[in-house]
């Protein structure tokens, strides 16, 4: 379970007082579950998933210096659906930012494997070269359905979850509102801090959207659990250790200027919360290059 929500203007271009992207995401896993920081790597910024042990960690998203980026969001599915011999997804965002391929070509490869995989909403950036200006694109596909076509978006605010993007949660749909909103408040200030702390109070949302038919036509689990899924923000009841787990925002400036921000909670066996000692910070600042 994981959200993610998109602002892409073009415009911005060239301007460094504007914001040419935007990407809020939320990070939904068992509290136990080994993860590590986000940090660079082999040229790709991004957190990782430990959990196996004898190969290096898959990742939810990631970033390279050209500005390349992707994010994984898994399918909610129930567990008579899922496969039990599927290739992990958490290798698709690295395999990406590894490659040569723009977001296209490995989106359409991608979508020609995705069968092999549990499902999943996959969103790829780049930058492309459009009128003279160097502007990012967006390609997303989905296993979800029996043919998975790839879709480019250049422009707008967007939502993604563990749903179908035709058919989204109510708390996707309502978070993208929050996003929009806040976006066109914050346009005049354009302070990376301000909106940080801003787009951080959207992802922390605890507002319950239960019942939602559509999370609950994907779902076997209880209705508690389902009522915490309903939240932008939530954790499982005890005796449960499932919930949002890790907060990322990532910003580009008109004239290539990124910030990573990532906020991690961190597994101490204790009480969980939005308490600052229990979720330490880290953030990254640089100058995207050419593709």
């Amino acid at each position: 379970m994981c959200v993610t929500f998109v602002y892409l203007n073009p415009s911005a271009i060239g301007n460094a007082k504007d914001y040419q992207l935007i990407i809020l995401n939320n990070r939904d896993e068992s509290f136990d579950r080994p993860t590590s920081f986000a940090g660079w790597e082999n040229g790709i910024l991004a957190g990782r998933d430990e959990a196996i042990s004898n190969e290096r960690g898959g990742t939810w998203l990631g970033m390279r210096e050209d500005g390349k980026i992707g994010v994984l969001l898994s399918m909610l599915e129930k567990a008579e659906s899922m496969k039990t011999n599927a290739p992990t997804r958490g290798r698709i965002v690295c395999e990406y930012l590894a490659s040569k391929c723009t977001a296209n070509e490995y989106a359409q490869l991608i979508a020609e494997q995705g069968s092999q995989f549990n499902g999943f909403n996959l969103l790829l950036f780049d930058r492309v070269e459009r009128n003279g200006k160097i502007l990012y694109n967006l390609a997303t596909v989905s296993n979800s359905s029996i043919n998975a076509n790839v879709e480019n978006f250049y422009s707008g605010v967007y939502g993604f979850g563990n749903s179908s993007r035709l058919s989204p949660f109510k708390k996707v749909a309502y978070g993208t509102r929050l996003f929009e909103d806040a976006v066109k408040q914050n346009m005049q200030e354009k302070n990376d801090d301000l909106m940080i702390e801003q787009f951080l109070r959207i992802l922390r949302d605890n507002t319950c959207h239960h019942p939602d038919q559509q999370l609950l036509s994907q779902t076997d689990q209880s209705e508690e659990c389902s009522r915490a899924m309903s939240q932008l923000f939530y954790r499982f009841p005890p005796p449960h250790r499932y919930g949002t787990r890790s907060q990322t925002i990532v910003l580009v400036k008109g004239d290539g200027r990124a910030v990573f921000y990532e906020c991690s909670m961190i597994n101490n066996n204790g009480d969980y919360g939005c308490d600052d000692s229990q979720w330490p910070k880290t953030k990254f600042v640089f100058q995207l290059h050419d593709p």
